[in-house]
């Protein structure tokens, strides 16, 4: 009798894991999709796509270790509050460029990062709200400059949208 009661045991077990995956809500957006995916933003007129690094660990992580990044991809960067912020390109390969906006989604400035420079580039504003790294001259074959706008609202959608508060 024994063996049936493995038996059993086992086809429990399976029929249990079988309707806890059945349970799961994989609608569910979390803000890690928001990390591992990319999401369209824009500034001014011009659409693309980028990953959302919010928390701590993807604040630090960045595009490091990255061998290549799409046209028209990019790491957009979202701090809690505005303030100086800095960046480095410790463990990242690839020729990048960063735009710096204020809590208002107001470009103001952008500059060039160099692969494995471990030197921090700081911004100039004190009122930094986002910073976006994309592809060396991403921005100048864009049109995209100073006082160019991030669409902010749509950027906040996106944040309540992935819980990301």
């Amino acid at each position: 009798m024994q063996p049936y009661l493995k038996i059993l045991n086992l086809f429990i077990i399976i029929i249990f894991s079988i309707l806890i995956s059945a349970c799961e809500d994989r609608t569910v957006k979390s803000a890690k999709n928001a990390f591992d995916n990319y999401h369209k933003v824009q500034i001014d007129d011009m659409q693309f796509d980028v990953r959302i690094a919010r928390s701590p660990v993807e604040l630090n992580t960045g595009l490091m270790y990255q061998k290549k990044l799409r046209r028209n991809h990019g790491m957009l960067f979202i701090f809690n509050s505005p303030k100086k912020v800095s960046f480095w390109m410790k463990n990242t390969s690839l020729k990048l460029d960063i735009a710096f906006f204020e809590a208002d989604g107001e470009l103001v400035g952008i500059h060039a990062l160099y692969p494995y420079n471990e030197i921090p580039l700081y911004s100039k504003s004190n009122n930094i709200k986002y910073a976006l790294e994309m592809n060396r001259n991403w921005f100048q074959e864009n049109s995209i400059k100073v006082g160019c706008k991030l669409n902010v609202k749509r950027l906040n959608k996106l944040i309540k949208e992935f819980k990301l508060n």
